[in-house]
């Protein structure tokens, strides 16, 4: 199945703050395309946070072309660094997976041609319409006692007049992402310890000088 969205790059995010992003990623990509997000204005390179996942889920669409797509956001790594302030952040490394049921009625002759970006643009036919049956937000606790909920959101269908190996449409699509950490109490109490000791050091330091 051969499937293309398209989005923005790059992300910073702060703890305790949702953040949204246009995410984009390839189906047909070795494994699926995997995209880190930058954690602006860091300090040191980020510690690798180890997870368990709470809830990951599939998110279910029905097209008004009759299909029904289905999405899922796949968390790979965590990191953790310092922002300039002192303040966590978290970065993922992450894959969206997707695929669609299509009646049988409604495929066509079947292709086994990878199709480029562009020729799958000149040859989109109509924007779907599509009503959301499933869409949740994912849960992951972290090793360090932080949790993080990320919501896939779909926002866009096109449909193209290509088919893929089963005869079923081929699509663009675009997604966004929402994050919401939160995080541990103990982490951060650590990082607000930290953050007062380093003020009392600048206000000795400015009655030295």
């Amino acid at each position: 199945m051969q499937i293309r969205a398209s989005s923005e790059k790059g992300l910073e995010e702060k703890t305790n703050q949702p953040v949204e992003r246009n995410e984009d990623w390839d189906q047909d990509s070795p494994d699926g395309l995997k995209r880190t997000f930058r954690m602006v204005g860091s300090l040191e390179s980020p510690m690798d946070v180890d997870f368990k996942i709470e809830k990951e889920d599939w998110n279910i669409y029905k097209l008004s072309d009759g299909s029904v797509l289905k999405t899922r956001y796949v968390l790979s790594k965590v990191g953790r660094t310092l922002d300039q302030a002192g303040n966590p952040q978290y970065g993922f490394n992450s894959q969206n997976l997707v695929t669609t049921i299509t009646p049988t009625e409604k495929k066509g002759q079947p292709d086994t041609k990878i199709y480029s970006p562009a020729e799958l643009e000149s040859s989109v036919v109509e924007e779907l319409d599509f009503e959301t049956i499933r869409e949740e937000e994912n849960r992951y606790v972290l090793e360090d006692g932080s949790k993080v909920a990320i919501r896939l959101i779909l926002t866009r269908v096109l449909k193209t007049d290509k088919h893929d190996p089963s005869g079923s449409p081929i699509y663009f699509t675009n997604t966004q992402t929402v994050i919401k950490p939160k995080l541990s109490k103990e982490l951060r109490e650590r990082f607000i310890s930290t953050q007062r000791r380093s003020k009392k050091r600048e206000e000795t330091t400015r009655h030295i000088v």
